[in-house]
């Protein structure tokens, strides 16, 4: 059987993904963020002195990024009020299975595009662990080393479980048929 779908259903499953990918990275810039944290509060002996306008920015990214990607992923009204207001008339039943779809891709599409960074990250981190000594900070500081690999891993595990567990994404994206037709989002 032929399904044919329009630019609204292209569309919505595109936005969906997009949210996907947002709320997915918001996770891998608060780790990145972390060590900055945990610096920033133990050099400080005042609560004052610990957080200030300065570290807005550390905080905004990840949490614009996660409202950004949960309103994209289960809002039906950004579609259907913002930018294809004169379509009413669209089948939507497999959005769901193209949305799978898209979801296991993405999963491969995280895996592949992070292990060169993660690589080049664990390579500087065994670097700096030979070189243990009261001047490995120097050094991976002087150098502009990197060693948390932490979010890039973060990345990869998200990955293998998009690929294979894309069907949990999908009943979250797009709840049950009887939430949809209240227009529920």
């Amino acid at each position: 059987m032929l399904i044919v779908m329009d630019q609204k259903d292209y569309f919505q499953l595109g936005a969906k993904l997009i949210g996907l990918y947002s709320l997915i990275l918001a996770l891998p810039v608060l780790l990145g963020i972390l060590p900055t944290l945990i610096a920033v509060t133990r050099n400080s002996t005042k609560v004052s002195e610990q957080f200030g306008v300065q570290h807005l920015p550390l905080f905004a990214s990840p949490i614009l990024l996660a409202i950004l990607g949960f309103y994209l992923l289960k809002s039906r009204t950004f579609v259907d009020r913002i930018c294809f207001n004169g379509i009413h008339n669209v089948s939507s039943s497999k959005l769901p299975e193209y949305f799978t779809v898209g979801t296991k891709l993405y999963g491969v599409l995280l895996v592949v595009g992070t292990i060169p960074g993660f690589l080049k990250l664990l390579a500087n981190f065994l670097f700096a662990l030979n070189h243990l000594s009261h001047h490995a900070d120097t050094l991976t500081g002087e150098t502009g080393f990197r060693v948390n690999f932490v979010p890039n891993l973060a990345m990869i595990g998200f990955g293998i479980l998009l690929l294979f567990k894309g069907e949990i994404v999908t009943s979250w994206a797009f709840p049950s048929s009887k939430e949809n037709d209240t227009g529920n989002s």
